[in-house]
């Protein structure tokens, strides 16, 4: 019995009988997904990035109102 069996429809795979995997044939196939992935990752370490500093700019605009409150009760106690 083969070991390896081709998937129909996909020159590029192949199914090892043993253990029921799908194995990439083609390297250039497996070079492009790991390049996809690769870039996709990024793509959320950014997303993730850009939420953080979102979260910082919003709690810099608390301190600034808070700031200008505290500033004008200042104000209102010196009058």
């Amino acid at each position: 019995m083969n070991r390896f069996a081709k998937v129909e429809n996909h020159e590029e795979l192949v199914k090892d009988m043993k253990s029921g995997a799908l194995l990439l044939t083609d390297r250039t196939v497996a070079d492009e997904y790991i390049s996809k992935k690769t870039m996709l990752k990024s793509v959320y370490d950014v997303n993730s990035e850009i939420n953080i500093l979102k979260d910082k700019i919003s709690k810099i605009d608390k301190v600034e109102s808070d700031l200008e409150e505290i500033k004008a009760l200042l104000k209102g106690l010196v009058k």
